[in-house]
């Protein structure tokens, strides 16, 4: 349904990220993120729920893209959802 639809988008867009994800975290609130990953074109599989390796790829891309990170910090940085990716995808 098209309707079910943009209030998912609308949904996802507007809920507000304060806790950073574990791999394997499960809910509602990996989806609403995946589901924004998706909407912004970062995450171009299927929303699944679970904080898994495709997503982390996706806020890796987001990281890079939106210069969050680059290149030179540390690798263990890349795909966590600290306070400065939450505050960007927030704002997105």
């Amino acid at each position: 349904n098209l309707n079910d639809y943009y209030f998912q988008i609308w949904d996802a867009k507007n809920y507000k990220y304060y806790e950073p994800f574990s791999l394997g975290e499960t809910g509602r609130r990996v989806k609403l993120f995946q589901r924004k990953l998706q909407f912004l074109w970062y995450l171009t599989t299927d929303i699944t729920g679970t904080y898994d390796k495709e997503t982390i790829q996706a806020v890796y891309a987001l990281q890079l893209d939106q210069g969050i990170l680059n290149w030179t910090e540390d690798p263990n940085l890349f795909g966590y959802v600290g306070p400065k990716t939450r505050e960007v995808i927030n704002g997105l």
